[in-house]
């Protein structure tokens, strides 16, 4: 019994290059629960700005869902006026991006377990986790909404409130099951 997500990830991985940014904070917003709250997504992004602060750059391939609703919502695109907005990316390159990320600020599940797979710092905007793992071995911080504000947090410290990078972390334990 394997982990799908860490056979991919394994059989991809000389094809995870660095992208040409550094020390960059990785952005993936899309969730129905996130995007159909107006005044949520506006809180979100008004800290995703304030942790690229941290990073020397935020790179967010904007999913069209995300896109859509700062539309129809009249959100100005300037609200992220600290961050660089492409269109989506090919599985490989996002993957890329992800490992090679300082901190990734997510709402997926799936990206959750790669952040963990990879070391990599993560911050999920959720209420909950179904990738419990990916708390348990520190690289995940469930923020919930930014009523419980995660701006602040966006560096591993010894205090422990925000997620560690990791030189290997555990896949099964990241993945919840070893399915």
């Amino acid at each position: 019994m394997g982990n799908t997500t860490l056979d991919v990830l394994e059989d991809f991985a000389g094809e995870l290059l660095p992208p040409p940014e550094r020390d960059y904070l990785f952005i993936t917003l899309h969730r129905k629960e996130l995007t159909d709250r107006r005044e949520e997504l506006i809180r979100v992004l008004r800290t995703v700005n304030e942790l690229v602060a941290d990073c020397a750059c935020a790179i967010f391939p904007m999913h069209p869902r995300t896109r859509d609703v700062m539309s129809r919502y009249s959100i100005p695109f300037d609200a992220l006026d600290r961050v660089t907005i492409t269109e989506p990316l090919p599985a490989l390159r996002a993957l890329a991006y992800e490992k090679h990320a300082a901190l990734i600020l997510t709402d997926s599940g799936c990206i959750q377990e790669e952040a963990c797979i990879f070391g990599v710092p993560c911050f999920t905007v959720r209420e909950n986790t179904e990738r419990k793992g990916t708390v348990e071995v520190g690289t995940n911080v469930v923020t919930g909404s930014v009523r419980r504000p995660f701006a602040g947090r966006s560096s591993a410290s010894a205090d422990g409130r925000g997620p560690t990078r990791r030189s290997t972390a555990s896949p099964g334990s990241a993945s919840g099951s070893s399915t």
